[in-house]
């Protein structure tokens, strides 16, 4: 059974499945998965197979199969505006895949009772949406569900090494991670499979340990890869990226949706909405000029009045150079908001974290 788990499989790509698969290979007990799941990602241990409970037959077997050094924090970015973190993480560069190295860029988004990481799926991005940096990279690749989770990882072992940080902000000096949302570079649902892979460790109750309801995974309307995700993990929060209602305007900024047009987006998420019995949450970037004015308030009220309990996110547009896109001034912001208020939904303007280290919403692209 264990020579099912492929040749370039790294440490932190091993559920606690995968490792069960392993243990029953190799005729150990299967409850050593979970001290092996604990070891690394809630006690970050170094050597997460140095522990005297382990058979020596599976230590061995795991030291010759699975190399593993802890992804690190190679550079950190602090905002002087809201106290957000923006991490360059280090991926571990595999022997037999040296071009597959790379570092992955996260936030650390401190909150008032919680702490959000904002993973990156991708190096890059594919969808080319014209308002966000990311997009003109390109994609150079897809992340495994390793790397993801090396992110999550990283960041807390980052937090274990920085009570101050923690104190300073009101928190205790054992918090880690409460939160992950998959809005960080790339289309999470391009790498649907890695994404599900990922969650799956996160979640596990004998490491991370993050709740399901707390993982939002966002997505530009990629409807192949949100049925791949649902069919692992049919509960899980959705964050659709609109920005516009129409078709034709939502295409000009949006290439996706000529590919996924909004009408079946919309529907898919009102099935999905009634189905979880939870919010879908839908996230506006407002751009001045393009989709900030009264009618178009309207028209996000109208197309949202098919998602039960939608929950709006208005994001004022974060420039960056060459963009040729402005933010709207506050009082536009406030009256779109408030159209929202009056036609019955649940509204919150959103201060994109760390504008002032290029950690914001669209920003990131290894700058």
């Amino acid at each position: 059974m264990a020579a099912t788990i492929p040749s370039s499989t790294r440490w932190l790509d091993l559920s606690r499945a995968d490792l069960e698969a392993l243990c029953d290979a190799l005729r150990a007990p299967r409850v050593h998965a979970r001290t092996l799941i604990r070891n690394t990602h809630r006690l970050l241990r170094e050597d997460p197979w140095d522990d005297r409970s382990l058979p020596s037959a599976l230590v061995e077997e795991i030291r010759a199969r699975f190399g593993f050094e802890p992804p690190v924090v190679r550079e950190t970015r602090h905002s002087e505006v809201d106290g957000a973190v923006k991490l360059l993480v280090a991926l571990p560069r595999p022997s037999s895949e040296p071009e597959r190295a790379a570092d992955a860029e996260a936030v650390l988004i401190p909150e008032a009772a919680r702490v959000t990481l904002c993973v990156s799926s991708q190096i890059g991005c594919a969808q080319g949406c014209v308002f966000c940096h990311t997009g003109r990279m390109g994609l150079t690749r897809n992340l495994a569900a390793g790397e993801i989770v090396a992110q999550v990882l990283a960041a807390n072992r980052w937090l274990a090494a920085e009570p101050g940080w923690l104190a300073a902000r009101g928190f205790d000096p054992t918090q880690r991670v409460t939160n992950v949302v998959f809005m960080g570079m790339g289309e999470p649902l391009d790498n649907a499979d890695a994404v599900a892979d990922a969650i799956a460790i996160l979640t596990d109750p004998a490491g991370a340990s993050v709740p399901l309801r707390r993982i939002t995974v966002s997505t530009a309307g990629h409807l192949d890869g949100l049925e791949r995700l649902l069919a692992r993990w049919p509960r899980v929060p959705i964050a659709l990226s609109l920005h516009a209602t129409e078709q034709h305007a939502r295409a000009g900024l949006m290439p996706i949706t000529e590919r996924f047009p909004l009408d079946r987006v919309r529907d898919r998420l009102a099935c999905l909405s009634q189905d979880q019995a939870q919010p879908i949450f839908v996230q506006y970037t407002l751009f001045a000029g393009v989709n900030d004015s009264p009618e178009d308030a309207a028209a996000l009220a109208a197309w949202c009045a098919a998602l039960p309990a939608a929950k709006v996110n208005l994001i004022p547009f974060n420039p960056f150079p060459g963009s040729g896109l402005r933010a709207p001034d506050d009082p536009t912001v406030a009256a779109f908001r408030d159209a929202l208020h009056r036609a019955g939904l649940r509204v919150m303007r959103r201060h994109s974290k760390g504008p002032d280290i290029a950690a914001a919403c669209g920003q990131l692209a290894f700058r």
